[in-house]
């Protein structure tokens, strides 16, 4: 420690004067006193701001309120703008197939959409394609949902008693559009192929999902079905289809913007409406008990129904 001393009196020739270190108590009240000076800089441009939003407040209240309008205008406005564009084509983009064949089997009598991801009428890519489909061969037209409750932490009343009730709108909105629902139950591999051949249907079409477990579904209906019924599957959850953003696994969202960007103006369009159905079904479908189903329903109950979030489409 002398030696360091020692060493940096030996750098500088010329005489040093050393203060007394400040106090703590000194150092804290300068600091105080300049917190308050600031402190006091700061109210100005506050008082300011609150005088000049009293006075927009004011402005406000002289205005002479708006007309409420009409409840359902919007649905009303949406549903005359789709109406105008029900002619709008439908991008092929959006569909891959899935099964060997692309031809709807002569002789069927209906169209089948399976409703596995989308649980909506309207806005539905896939169930206008469907529609579309079923009004080129003359042929009714049918949705169906499988109903499985996995054995799961996450299988609560919660989940499924909001899916269901959502579902019940669908239902009511495909009944007055004269589109036939059914509500199946159990694995879409075991019982959907089934109910493909009973009703004489030429076609499945299904929305997009890349989750594992649903794609193994879509894989078992493939294997199950008859190799003249073909599978079409639409994008119906994303603007830009999954396989047209890109052709390979992305990692990051700095490699994928772009590549979707550019697609933006190719398939951020409106909607066509749904309409009613003009072919009717020579069998229709069985009418849902919802609160049977309900209550048969194997979750877990201790998970309840939130007040505040009310279900629907």
């Amino acid at each position: 420690m002398l030696y360091c001393v020692w060493r940096r009196s030996s750098y500088s020739s010329a005489p040093r004067t050393f203060s007394r270190p400040t106090s703590v108590f000194s150092c804290l009240t300068k600091s105080f006193t300049t917190q308050n000076i600031m402190s006091d800089k700061k109210r100005k441009p506050t008082s300011a701001a609150a005088a000049a939003a009293k006075g927009s407040s004011a402005k406000l209240q002289k205005l002479t309120p708006m007309k409420e309008k009409a409840g359902g205008w919007l649905q009303d406005l949406m549903k005359q703008q789709r109406t105008e564009k029900k002619d709008m084509k439908f991008n092929k983009k959006r569909l891959r197939v899935i099964s060997d064949t692309e031809k709807i089997k002569q002789g069927s009598e209906g169209v089948l959409y399976w409703m596995s991801r989308d649980h909506r009428v309207q806005d539905n890519w896939a169930l206008i394609h469907a529609q579309q489909l079923a009004v080129e061969e003359n042929l009714p037209l049918h949705v169906c949902v499988c109903l499985l409750v996995p054995k799961s932490e996450l299988s609560t009343l919660r989940h499924y008693s909001f899916m269901l009730k959502g579902l019940e709108e669908v239902a009511k909105e495909c009944k007055a559009l004269d589109i036939q629902f059914h509500l199946l139950h159990g694995a879409a591999g075991d019982v959907l192929p089934g109910f493909v051949s009973d009703r004489s249907l030429g076609a499945v079409v299904t929305d997009f999902s890349p989750l594992r477990e649903r794609l193994q579904w879509l894989e078992d209906v493939k294997k199950k079905l008859p190799k003249d019924i073909p599978v079409l599957q639409v994008d119906a959850h994303n603007v830009v289809p999954c396989w047209e953003a890109s052709p390979k696994l992305e990692y990051a969202a700095r490699t994928i913007r772009g590549k979707i960007t550019k697609l933006l103006p190719e398939f951020l369009t409106d909607f066509p409406l749904v309409e009613k159905h003009p072919y009717t079904a020579t069998r229709t479908a069985k009418p849902v008990d919802w609160e049977k189903n309900q209550a048969s329903l194997d979750v877990d109950r201790t998970v309840r129904e939130p007040e505040w979030a009310k279900p629907g489409t």
